[in-house]
């Protein structure tokens, strides 16, 4: 069961690490409508409530991997949609282990939603 978005996206500790200046990156596996879909409605709570947000959607000719560094580049925090496939490494190119990897080493505050039975997630 996906939680419901208004009770994700009410937290204080997130509007306020967005309000400095950036925004809030939200990070997620999209490989599955459910979890593509559930984002996207986060996305539509944060910005009700005029929180920065950036979510890659690239179009065709658009590079998902340059949008995502950039995103980052430019992020103050990131939302993480941690299902059971959060942070692995496939080797597909630009994916979630790498927006880990860039949190970590640039120390940007994480907001887990837990999407996953095992927690934290181990991929």
């Amino acid at each position: 069961a996906v939680p419901n978005p208004q009770a994700s996206a009410a937290s204080t500790d997130m509007r306020s690490a967005a309000s400095q200046q950036g925004h809030l990156l939200l990070s997620g596996r999209r490989n599955k409508d459910e979890i593509n879909e559930y984002m996207k409605a986060v996305k539509k709570q944060l910005e009700a409530r005029n929180v920065p947000v950036f979510m890659v959607e690239a179009t065709v000719g658009q590079s998902f991997a340059d949008l995502t560094r950039i995103g980052l580049c430019r992020a103050k925090g990131m939302v993480t949609f941690c299902t059971s496939e959060y942070g692995a490494y496939t080797g597909v190119g630009y994916e979630t282990f790498h927006e880990l990897e860039f949190a970590h080493d640039h120390r940007l505050p994480l907001f887990p939603i837990r999407l996953c039975e095992q927690w934290p997630p181990a991929p």
